[in-house]
């Protein structure tokens, strides 16, 4: 709703009168900032009104009143949207509050739900997240005799993003320390690729022991020129972003350890934005794919 000059006036005023009775010299600057703000839009109003009542009669005849009285309430809340925007802006993600206890708690109320600094991981949201997208990935549905699955590693995947997004709007649950975030990220990650070495090194070396060299050379072959491709088909025809590219890649090879990497080295997870899909598909499609080249070769 518009306000009159008469309004922001007062406003700016106590402003100024709360900056004069104020000892605190951050309490003062921020009263004289709030006082700025308030006479701003005062002159602004005022500004509106005197461009409008110096018309001459043949603006009035031309322009009807109530497009008239539109235009000055729109124009005369083009400041207060601006903050508004910001504010709003501020508040889908994290606005960090400085002041008296009571000042803040009564800023809380009106902005949206405290996130305080904590050390404490909300395990029962992080194991029920597991869990739940474990259960949903060790699903199995057959279609034409061709089982589809997410595995249990997707279906977890992709209840973390569900996962993260309800916890972006509405951050009263599922809170995660900056330090527990870095030690999953880094040495889960290690752990995972550990294991992957460990359970995929006997069946290389007798691969090499049975098939040759030849068999490493093919291996290399197969994982990389897809990969290729995929990366330059992604840019240039698709014109994607390099960062969303290298997750896509990542997840059309199902490779968490790739993503880890991409994300690492990036130091965002707007690569794992790329990955959800082309991971669930990729995993679908290799299993398929691997039964069609089994009954083909027997």
């Amino acid at each position: 709703m518009s306000q009159t000059f008469e309004f922001y006036d007062q406003r700016a005023k106590a402003a100024e009168a709360e900056a004069a009775c104020a000892v605190l010299e951050n309490v003062r600057e921020r009263e004289l900032r709030s006082a700025k703000a308030w006479r701003e839009m005062a002159d602004r109003q005022r500004q509106i009104y005197d461009r409008v009542l110096a018309q001459g009669i043949d603006f009035y005849h031309s322009v009807p009143s109530s497009d008239l009285i539109t235009r000055v309430t729109h124009n005369a809340q083009a400041a207060r949207g601006v903050l508004d925007t910001l504010v709003t802006g501020f508040v889908r993600d994290l606005l960090t509050l400085v002041g008296r206890t009571q000042d803040t708690a009564a800023a809380t109320k009106m902005l949206g739900v405290a996130d305080r600094p904590t050390d404490i991981t909300d395990m029962a949201f992080v194991g029920a997240a597991i869990v739940i997208g474990g259960l949903i990935g060790a699903l199995v549905f057959k279609v034409a005799g061709v089982p589809l699955t997410l595995s249990t590693a997707g279906g977890a995947l992709i209840a973390g993003i569900i996962g993260g997004w309800l916890r972006s709007v509405r951050p009263s649950f599922g809170r995660i320390p900056t330090p527990t975030v870095w030690f999953m990220n880094s040495v889960g990650l290690n752990i995972f690729i550990a294991i992957v070495g460990i359970s995929a090194g006997p069946g290389f070396v007798n691969g090499l022991k049975t098939q040759g060299i030849g068999l490493f050379l093919w291996g290399v072959a197969a994982t990389t020129i897809p990969l290729i491709l995929g990366m330059f088909t992604a840019k240039y025809l698709f014109r994607f972003h390099d960062a969303l590219t290298l997750g896509i890649v990542s997840g059309s090879r199902t490779t968490t350890a790739s993503l880890g990497l991409v994300c690492d080295q990036a130091k965002s997870q707007i690569p794992a934005l790329g990955y959800t899909v082309t991971y669930a598909v990729g995993n679908t499609l290799l299993t398929i794919w691997g039964m069609v080249i089994i009954m083909l070769l027997s």
